[in-house]
This record gives C-alpha cells, structure tokens and sequence, in this order.
C-alpha cells in the first residue's frame, strides 16, 4: 500500500503462560453453518442487529465500514460494544477505530507488536465474536471487504463472487460455551453431542 507503514513484527515480546482449552464442546442449542465469504455478512448482520445487551469481537483486520455502522447502530439501541483489535495502520483502519471510540464502544488494542504497552505475540490473528453473553460466531475470515462483503441477501451477490476456496464458519446459542468456554451441563434428552476440533466441518 502507497504511503501506508505496516507494524513490525518482531517487537520484543512478554512472556506469556498458555492457558489450557477444553478439547470438546457439546453442541446441543441452535446453530447456524454458513459458507464464508458469500453468507458471512449475513449471518453477522443478523446477529448484531438481535443484539440487546453486548457485542465483543476480538479481530485482526477490521477496515468494512458496513460492519462498523451495525455496531454504531447497536451502540444507539443501548447495546455495550467491545473490540479488541490488532491495529496495523491498514488504510481506513485508524479512522473506523476512532469512531468507534468517539461512539462510546470499547477499544482495546491487541496484545502484540501492534500495541504500545502489552506485547505477548507478534500478531494477533484470532477471530473472536460473543453476542449477549449466548451466541458464539466461529469464523476464520476479517471485517474487511474481501472476508465479508456487503451482500445484502444470504448468498445472493451476483458477479462478485467467483468460484473458489471457501471457509466455513458456524454460530452457536450456546451460552455455557459463550460465557466459559467449558463443556457444559449433560445434553438435553436426544441431542447428539459434536467434538469440535480446529479446521472440523459440522453437518447439521
């Protein structure tokens, strides 16, 4: 990018201790699997504008003006936003973080080389995404143009889309998983409990 200084990466780093993950969840509640990126922003948008109490998103690249604005709006029905981002200079990232620190959302830069104070990783590529403290949205894409165009209809762009890879990403109402990130409670009578691993597809 012309005239655009990225971070450095190899910043000199804290030391971090791992914490330990659960190696399954139950998945019993309603979910959503949808192919990224042709539904990504719909499923998002539907979320967002559900919301009624808290947004918190961890991202990596965040310049989609379009997501910006469902977050603005959630701000404006009384909904606590929080956004942890690895802030990289990208064109039109500084400007979108501004606004939404002015719009009162909480903003909170990542811990790696992107940040002034807390330095644990030389970038922080998670995608984290908790609605309500009840909706967990897994996904591997950004909120940038390319991860999830503004497709106003589920799947439904035209000529914008060519064939290709595609990720897929799932939401869950899971509310155990979304506030603890432990396996919950016994599934309910007749669920079918699901081992998710990194890079597994779910049929449903």
């Amino acid at each position: 990018m012309t005239g655009v200084e990225l971070i450095g990466r190899q910043c000199g780093l804290l030391p971090y201790e791992p914490t330990e993950i659960p190696g399954e969840f139950r998945v019993d509640d309603e979910i959503i699997c949808n192919a990224s990126p042709d539904s990504t922003w719909a499923v998002t948008r539907e979320r967002f504008d559900a919301a009624r109490r808290s947004i918190l998103i961890g991202i990596y690249d965040f310049t989609a003006v379009w997501v910006r604005d469902a977050l603005l709006a959630a701000r404006l029905r009384g909904v606590a936003v929080t956004v942890m981002l690895d802030l990289d200079r990208r064109k039109g990232e500084p400007e979108l973080w501004r606004s939404l620190v002015e719009a009162g959302c909480e903003c909170v830069p990542a811990p790696s080389c992107g940040s002034e104070s807390s330095r644990y990783f030389p970038s922080s590529h998670e995608k984290v995404v908790v609605v309500d403290g009840e909706w967990c949205l897994v996904q591997s894409g950004n909120y940038t143009e390319n991860s999830v165009p503004r497709n106003e209809e589920d799947g439904a762009a035209g000529e914008a889309f060519e064939p290709g890879n595609r990720d897929a990403d799932w939401a869950t109402a899971r509310r155990a998983l979304a506030l603890r990130g432990a396996i919950p409670e016994p599934a309910a009578p007749g669920a079918r409990p699901v081992a998710l691993a990194m890079g597994d597809f779910i049929e449903v």
